[in-house]
């Protein structure tokens, strides 16, 4: 890596969305071993801030709460007396790309998007639509020069939360990990069709299910345990750090795309995801077998609004029979 840069201060912004934050780990690294005198800060929801928690390749994690998103001012000029050289916005929407002006750095590199470009005077070179996120997020780095092809992911566990795992679970190699939440509705798959799955699964594969949730999902866990003929082990995680603990317990990963199945990608665990809306090659590690989906193509996914979908057959269209097939493949292959 060549870059003919040498800031001392950088900022990276990526205020939402935990597997995002995630998925921009490999820039932070390309960044630090490019400059590894710079100091790195990073900008994030307080809410999703335990995602980067512990990460060797930044310096200062800062936090802001969603409630202030409408009174950034204050904020906007603590963050100018941090006197950045360049700054990184990875999400480039209407706050980001004004916090991003507002620390008066002299590079401020985002993406070229309509009423947002104002903020920025680098841009990324176009990719594929197909491109993985973690790409996406690398050619904002090639704007100043810093190129990098390692795709991994970093996240940390620590010994403690993989000490209380072991011990509630015990060491196993049957069982599947089941993450079938998601905050976002028109990313859920039925309930009933993951029972289905999970049914058959239990019964031909001879594992046991691991139903697994963030904080105040139980509820949505025991409803899926209620559908089921089967019996199945329901915990729910306090931390994303407790969530790659009884991650590692597990053999495979099967759930909807959401922020626990990249911490299953970061820690080599095997992952079967279910995609309705969303492009699953966007979010999706390329040329890993590892790491697999489901998917139905309609004419209408080009120009989605979700939230406004009142008939999500991306989702509902996705038959129960296809995902266990994939579900065998993948667990059988690892």
């Amino acid at each position: 890596m060549n870059s003919p840069i040498s800031p001392k201060r950088v900022l990276f912004i990526q205020i939402k969305q935990a597997g995002d934050c995630l998925l921009s780990t490999p820039a932070l690294r390309a960044l630090k071993q490019t400059h590894p005198d710079c100091e790195v800060h990073y900008l994030i929801n307080r809410k999703i801030s335990g995602i980067l928690r512990s990460n060797r390749n930044i310096d200062k994690l800062i936090t802001i709460d969603a409630e202030r998103y409408l009174s950034m001012v204050p904020f906007a000029f603590k963050l100018r007396k941090n006197n950045y050289d360049i700054v990184f916005d990875f999400l480039s929407n209407p706050t980001s790309s004004k916090l991003a002006y507002a620390t008066g750095a002299k590079i401020r590199v985002g993406y070229n998007r309509r009423g947002r470009a104002w903020a920025y005077n680098r841009f990324p070179t176009e990719i594929s639509p197909n491109d993985y996120s973690v790409k996406d997020k690398l050619s904002l780095l090639q704007a100043v020069g810093i190129n990098s092809e390692n795709l991994s992911l970093d996240f940390h566990v620590p010994d403690s939360n993989q000490d209380e795992a072991e011990k509630d679970i015990g060491e196993r190699d049957d069982l599947l990990a089941v993450v079938p939440v998601s905050r976002r509705e028109y990313k859920r798959w039925s309930l009933e069709y993951f029972a289905i799955v999970l049914d058959r699964a239990v019964e031909r594969l001879n594992l046991e299910p691991l139903l697994l949730c963030g904080p105040n999902e139980i509820g949505y866990l025991r409803e899926l345990a209620s559908l089921m003929k089967s019996t199945a082990l329901i915990r729910e995680m306090e931390s994303f750090q407790q969530f790659g603990a009884y991650l590692l317990q597990t053999r495979m990963f099967f759930g909807n795309d959401n922020g626990p199945k990249h911490i299953a990608v970061a820690l080599g665990i095997p992952t079967l995801a279910i995609f309705g809306h969303q492009n699953p090659y966007n979010w999706t590690e390329p040329d890993n077998p590892k790491h697999t989906f489901v998917t139905e193509e309609f004419d209408c996914k080009l120009n989605c609004n979700p939230k406004k979908c009142v008939n999500i057959r991306c989702l509902e269209g996705i038959p129960p029979d296809r995902v266990y097939q994939k579900l065998k493949e993948q667990w059988l292959s690892w």
